[in-house]
């Protein structure tokens, strides 16, 4: 699957460890390889590495290739849930 995702400041991140939900930015992009449920698996695009992570749907949204380059362009202040 593998593909580009938004989840909205303080959406449902659920690890084996706990709960990692962020309250940073208000999207923050994720890496999706699969689907369970109610859920996105996948992990963060930046962080400590964490996979498998659970993503709740509902808290989602597909990332554009402009909102991708923003990213790595470093912007994530300008990409908006």
């Amino acid at each position: 699957m593998g593909k580009f995702m938004f989840i909205k400041k303080g959406g449902q991140a659920v690890h084996l460890l706990g709960d990692i939900t962020r309250d940073f930015y208000d999207a923050e992009l994720i890496i999706v390889s699969r689907s369970e449920r109610d859920y996105w698996v996948g992990s963060y695009a930046e962080g400590f590495g964490f996979v498998n992570v659970k993503f709740l749907k509902s808290h989602c949204r597909e990332a554009t290739d402009d909102e991708v380059k923003l990213f790595l362009n470093g912007k994530m202040k300008d990409i908006k849930f």
